[in-house]
C-alpha cells in the first residue's frame, strides 16, 4: 500500500510539473498623469478585476502566460484597454491615465 501511494504521488508530481511551471502574474502600478498613485481604479482581466491600493498597485496571480487584454477603469474616466503579454514568471506593467 505504501509503495502505491509513494508511486502515485511521484506520477501526480510529474503530470502536475508543467502545469505549475506555466502559471505567472501580473503586477503594476496605475498612475495619474502628474505622477501621484491612481487608488481606488479598477484593473480588469476578463471576469477577473481588482483594484488598485493606496500606492496604485494590483496584482493577478495564477495567469497563463500570453496576451490578455487589461481594462483600467479610473472613477470618472472612460474605461480603456490595453493589451499585454504576459511571460512566464511574474510580468510588470505600469499604466498611467492620461486620458
Amino acid at each position: 500500500m505504501r509503495q502505491r501511494i509513494t508511486l502515485l504521488a511521484v506520477l501526480l508530481c510529474i503530470i502536475c510539473a508543467p502545469a505549475i511551471a506555466q502559471v505567472s502574474q501580473l503586477t503594476g502600478s496605475v498612475r495619474w498623469q502628474n505622477g501621484g498613485p491612481a487608488q481606488g481604479v479598477t484593473v480588469s482581466i476578463g471576469a477577473y478585476s481588482v483594484v488598485t491600493d493606496r500606492s496604485g498597485s494590483y496584482r493577478f496571480g495564477f495567469l497563463r502566460p500570453g496576451t490578455y487584454a487589461v481594462a483600467i477603469s479610473p472613477p470618472g474616466k472612460p474605461t480603456k484597454s490595453f493589451k499585454v503579454q504576459v511571460a512566464a514568471g511574474a510580468t510588470r506593467r505600469d499604466f498611467t491615465i492620461a486620458w
